[in-house]
């Protein structure tokens, strides 16, 4: 209960901070970075929501806006990085942080362009290109740290952008937009969240309250997902549910969040005993 609470607080904190980021610790640097691959597919997600012909201008209008606090909050994460000391203190990994952060710059003009298919289009190859350089990014931070469960930490995080994947490239694929290519991504996102869930699910560290959230999300969220996801490459691209596909990885991003968090904690507790 202590722990569900503590992590309610750290995610309220984070959601709600729309100034500077100060990271403190290598699992805080692991977390944020892990992030700023999740950030990469959900902006590319938001951006194809407006694209969308028949879909409410409320929702729509929501999704602008949630575009505009993720651009905010992955300016914030690297410039974190940035200041961090022992990223400050390397030239190596200054060099990583910031071959990340000007790919982020190409991305977000793209962002700026008005709402159309073929913008979308560019902006679906520029955010694969960021998230290959925030998943460098990422590696790297993971390298700092000699603590076990900083690689749970890393593999939880990956989730987060997993969920939002599988919803950009379902709605691309819906438009026609790089159709047979997103429907190949769409199954190899769904093989590796599912292999993924596996190897969380038989991590020794693993909690009670972790083993819980862990059968919440494979027996709910993830089967309607995994269940919206395996119609559509099954019928080659013909069969679509977008209310519920985006519903699903939503809550879904929200759930493998938390997960990220309760292992964030368990690491403290372990350095401090």
């Amino acid at each position: 209960m202590k722990s569900a609470i503590v992590v309610s607080v750290f995610m309220f904190f984070t959601l709600t901070q729309v100034h500077a980021l100060t990271i403190e610790n290598t699992e805080q640097a692991i977390n944020n970075s892990g992030k700023t691959r999740m950030l990469s597919m959900r902006m590319a997600n938001l951006y194809g929501i407006q694209v969308l012909k028949e879909y409410p201008t409320g929702r729509k209008q929501l999704a602008k806006k949630h575009l505009s606090d993720a651009k905010k909050r992955i300016d914030e994460i690297y410039t974190g990085l940035l200041e961090y000391s022992p990223v400050a203190n390397s030239q190596e990994l200054t060099k990583v942080t910031k071959s990340a952060q000007k790919n982020w710059l190409q991305l977000e003009k793209l962002l700026s362009q008005e709402p159309t298919k073929e913008s979308f289009f560019d902006i679906l190859h520029a955010s694969d290109e960021l998230l290959e350089e925030n998943e460098i990014m990422t590696s790297y931070m993971e390298s700092l740290s000699p603590v076990p469960l900083s690689e749970i930490i890393n593999i939880a995080g990956r989730q987060r952008m997993y969920s939002q994947k599988l919803s950009r490239d379902y709605l691309a694929a819906s438009m026609d937009v790089d159709k047979s290519y997103r429907i190949d991504l769409m199954l190899d996102a769904a093989v590796e969240f599912e292999s993924t869930m596996l190897t969380l699910e038989g991590a020794f560290e693993n909690t009670s309250e972790i083993m819980g959230l862990i059968n919440s999300i494979t027996k709910m969220e993830w089967r309607k997902v995994y269940k919206a996801a395996t119609e559509c490459i099954e019928s080659n691209g013909t069969k679509f549910n977008i209310p519920l596909m985006l519903k699903f990885c939503d809550t879904l991003l929200d759930k493998t969040n938390r997960l990220t968090m309760l292992y964030m904690i368990l690491s403290n507790q372990s350095t401090t005993e």
